[in-house]
This record gives structure tokens, sequence and C-alpha cells, in this order.
């Protein structure tokens, strides 16, 4: 309990070095224009009217981290109901104040701007944070940590699928500028591209157009989910035939709703090829895994079957490395365009990222990180009877090493701009990755302990 509670310590303290990081850049510091920023940051309407929701959602979605993180790490020592509110009282605090202190040291950054509008995101953040960790705790006290490490012990891919629908669902709405007026919607309607491998609106007018990179980047991630559904449905839930089918059913219906929801969404567009290539993704997905179960009469009594289904996962994993990172494969070999873009590369971390901290850049970020996050689970695997810090070390190098092969194809493609960042995301996922299963042994260990096993 001990060590749980001052890792979290330790990764708040992380997360507040980088947010410190990320809104000091790019370091270029003028102490003289500092009390002009504060006159027009004290001058009237405090709050201005040309707010932007995306940047608002930004800041917010900053903070939420910072308050989950510190309200996780006070809640070991406060069960009750007051207990409960003054963590969650002091983590608004907490956040307000720290927002607060960036912003002053802001004054003295040009290419910064001073917000009291900043202020009150950032402590929205905290404060959303903090409720979602009263929420999983009180959550965890319900279930009762026997029953939650039983769960986690026995349908460990179950946990892992039902993660990844929140994310889906997130991604497709973001930034939840979300509009149910009717003129909104006429003009979403207008611009939705209803032409299967193609761009037409519903009016016969040229929307963007097709990328057939992004549609196979999208149907190798939903072809990765369907082949995890089916080891799911065959050895963790058990299902019959026609149970698979319903439970398949219902994973499309959550697909088609998710995508059809960005008619409301006023910043994203609809795009037929995006439901096509994820419903493709996941059908292709499962009947290859079904096909590979019929290909081996004893799959279901050999006890190597899992693994060896697990690892034939890394085959379309390392495709969509290779699609997501050098797509759309416009390399170009000539010594001259290699040194110049040797010359851009982004030694800055984050720098391409926090320039202007955008809820875009936040979601690219993420992305990155999560298409990291399988190598890591893979590596925690493989080394899971190393201590949990090796394993991190072993899955954190390998990520970094995952990244820089790929940044380094990058240099040979005419359209990717290699950076750092990338490098520093792939070893930050892999090392989360790697941290769900040393989570994973503990509980298992735990539950077997229990059981007497």
């Amino acid at each position: 309990m001990a060590d749980r509670r001052r890792g979290l310590l330790w990764l708040w303290l992380a997360y507040l070095l980088f947010i410190l990081y990320g809104t000091t850049l790019p370091f270029d510091m003028d102490w003289r224009q500092a009390r002009r920023k504060w006159q027009q940051v004290a001058s009237p309407p405090l709050v201005p009217n040309d707010l932007s929701l995306p940047d608002i959602l930004s800041n917010i979605l900053l903070f939420v981290p910072f308050g989950l993180l510190l309200g996780s790490y006070w809640n070991f020592s406060r069960s009750s109901l007051m207990g409960a509110t003054s963590t969650v009282a002091l983590t608004v605090a907490a956040g307000a104040g720290f927002s607060a202190l960036l912003e002053l040291w802001q004054l003295f950054l040009p290419s910064r701007t001073t917000s009291l509008v900043d202020v009150m995101a950032n402590s929205a953040g905290a404060l959303f944070g903090a409720l979602l960790a009263a929420a999983l705790a009180k959550l965890a006290h319900a279930i009762g940590e026997p029953r939650w490490r039983f769960f986690l012990a026995n349908y460990p891919l179950t946990v892992l699928l039902l993660a990844l629908m929140p994310t889906q669902f997130a991604g497709v709405l973001l930034p939840f500028d979300i509009s149910i007026d009717i003129s909104d919607l006429k003009e979403s309607l207008k611009r939705a591209n209803v032409q299967p491998f193609g761009s037409l609106t519903l009016l016969g007018n040229p929307s963007g157009p097709f990328s057939l990179a992004q549609f196979l980047e999208r149907l190798l991630r939903f072809a990765l989910c369907g082949w995890l559904f089916g080891i799911c449905v065959r050895w963790e839930w058990k299902a019959r035939r026609l149970q698979a089918l319903g439970l398949w059913g219902a994973w499309a219906s959550l697909m088609i709703a998710a995508e059809v929801l960005q008619l409301v969404v006023r910043s994203r567009t609809f795009d037929i090829n995006d439901l096509l290539s994820g419903l493709l993704g996941f059908l292709l997905g499962n009947a290859a895994f079904w096909a590979w179960m019929a290909s081996r009469p004893n799959a279901s009594t050999t006890p190597l079957a899992l693994p060896a289904a697990l690892r034939l996962m890394l085959v379309p994993y390392l495709a969509l490395l290779v699609v997501a990172e050098l797509s759309p494969f416009d390399f170009s070999f000539a010594p001259a365009a290699i040194a110049a873009k040797w010359k851009h590369f982004e030694f800055l971390p984050f720098t391409a990222y926090y320039s202007k901290t955008s809820i875009w850049s936040l979601e690219d970020l993420l992305e990155t990180v999560m298409l990291a996050l399988p190598a890591g689970l893979w590596v925690g695997w493989r080394h899971r009877a190393r201590s949990p810090a090796e394993t991190t070390a072993w899955a954190l190098l390998s990520g970094l090493a995952i990244g820089g092969i790929l940044e380094v194809g990058q240099l040979l493609t005419k359209s990717r701009y290699p950076g750092i960042t990338d490098v520093l995301s792939f070893g930050i996922g892999s090392a989360a990755g790697s941290g769900c299963i040393v989570a994973w042994r503990h509980a298992v260990f735990r539950w077997k302990a229990e059981a007497g096993q």
C-alpha cells in the first residue's frame, strides 16, 4: 500500500514537471515586458468575449491527470465522506494555485499569454480529476479489492478491450463542441462524405481527399481489436456462436454510433470511409482469428494456443507502426534531402506540441503514446519474471528504440518531420504498457494468495 501511494506521488511530481516544462517552452524570457502584460490582464474585461472552446477544453484536459493523481494519493488516507470532500477541495485548491503560478510565470514569456480563463479551466480540470479519483476509490471499495483482483486475474484481456472503448469514443468526439442546433446539423450533413473510397458530399460537392494510408491505418487498428475480441470470446467469455454474434453486433453498433455522433460535433466531419475502415478492420480481424482457430483443431485444449494467438497480433501491429509513422511512403534517398531534413530535426522535446497548447496537440501526443502501449505490454510480458523496475526499464528502452528507428525512417520521407518528441512518447507509452503488466501480476499474486493457490 505504501509503495503504491509513493508511486502515485512520484507520478504526480513527474507530471507537474511536465506541465511546467511544456508551459515554459520555448524558454524566451523577457523580464521587461511583465508590467505591460500584467496591465493587459488586469484591464477589463477579465474574461474576453472571443473565447475558444477547443483551447478551454485543452486546458481542462491538461489538469485532469493532475487532479486524478493527487486525488488518488490523498484518498489512500481519507476514506470517509468528509475525507473525500476535503480531498477534492484540497486538490482543486492545489490545481488553482499551481495554475496561477504558471500564469504569473508566463508574464515573463513573450510567446505566452497570461489569462484568468486558463486558471479557471485548469481548476476545472483538477476538479474533474479529483472527482474521478473519488469515484474510482468508491468503485473499488464497492466492488471490493478481492473481487477486482479476481476479475483482473481471470479476465485481463477483457479489461484491455473495455479500456479501448472510451478512447475510441473520445477520439471521434473531440473537441466535444457538440451542437444539436438544426442549422449546425444541416451544415454537418452538407460536409459529410458519403462516397466509399472517394470524397463526395450529399450535394455532390467534393469533400476532403480520400487517403488510402489513413484508411489502412484505421483498418489495422480495428483489425487488432477484432482479433482481441475473438480471443476474449473464445478463452475468457467462452461464449457460444449465437452469443458471439450478439456481442459482435453490440460492438459494431457502438462503432456506428460513435461515427454518426460526429454529425453533432461542429469541429468534426462525418466520413463514410472512417466507418467502413473501422467495421471492415474489426470484421477482418475477427474472421482471421476464427479462421486461424479452425486451422488448429486442438487449439481449444492446447495450453500454448492462447500465447500463440497473442503473438500473431505482432504482425498487424508492426504493420500499423509502419503505416502510422511512415505513410504516405514518399521516400527520398538523395543525400541533400536527408541533410536538409536533419537540419530541421526537432531536438527540443515537445516543442511542436506546446508552442501552442491546443486540444489537437494533446490528442496527437496521446495517440502516439497509445500507439506504443502494446509494445510495452509485450515487453512487460516477456520480462515478467524480472523485478518491476527492470521490466519497466526494458520496456522504456524498447519503446525509445522503436521510436528512434521510426524517426530515422522519417528522415527518408518528404512529408514527415522527425523529432525527439515522438521518440520520448514511444518510450513513455511502452513504459506505461509494462506498468499495466506489473499491476496485473501484482493482482494475480494477491488473488492466488487469498485463494490459497
